[in-house]
């Protein structure tokens, strides 16, 4: 069986948003992580698991009934987070007709996970229909695209909903022509996990 470790900057990240997370609760939700993942084969171009773990602890922490992804494409987080996480709908946005040929080949691989709803759109326009939608639910967002300035509009206007418990963007890097990487105060308040 293999191992799964989480990163110090993980740790780091998940005690400044979570300070009262202890180190053996981390201990424990990494073990849950790694039993039900571990058979989980990796989608190329897909997320890493340890990134995911980050996105398992905070739907543990803060209570979250639903899930909401946009940026489908072979499902890699998505299906890491509804395989860990049974008892939580998953919502997952993608824009399939602009895309690579993806919706068949991920929808008939996931058919197993019936905790996951797929839906087809901008998920530019149908996340904060859906932040609407399910405002009697305590909700986490992904976003995994749009990408760059549109992700951080969004993470924006989706972090204004009082159902919506956090909202983390996946692929903010240094050097994006609309990312403020190097302000503290946006990292903190946005940037839940990140590519190392």
């Amino acid at each position: 069986m293999s191992t799964f470790s989480y990163h110090q900057r993980q740790i780091d990240l998940l005690r400044d948003q979570l300070p009262n997370i202890s180190t053996e609760k981390l201990d424990e939700y990494a073990k849950v992580f790694l039993e039900k993942t571990s058979h989980i084969k990796y989608q190329k171009r897909g997320v890493m698991p340890f990134e995911m773990f980050t996105i398992f602890v905070f739907c543990k922490e803060l209570n979250i009934t639903t899930l909401i992804e946009s940026g489908t494409a072979r499902g890699m987080s998505i299906e890491l987070l509804a395989s860990v996480m049974p008892d939580i709908k998953m919502i997952t946005v993608e824009n399939f007709e602009r895309k690579y040929n993806y919706e068949i080949p991920t929808k008939d691989r996931l058919a197993h996970l019936t905790n996951i709803e797929f839906i087809t759109g901008d998920g530019a326009i149908v996340l904060k229909e859906l932040a609407q939608k399910l405002s009697d639910e305590s909700v986490g967002v992904f976003i995994d695209g749009p990408k760059d300035g549109p992700a951080i509009t969004l993470a924006t206007e989706l972090n204004t909903y009082s159902n919506i418990k956090f909202v983390s963007c996946h692929d903010l890097h240094e050097g994006l022509k609309y990312c403020p990487y190097n302000d503290t105060d946006f990292r903190k308040e946005y940037e839940y996990l990140n590519d190392v």
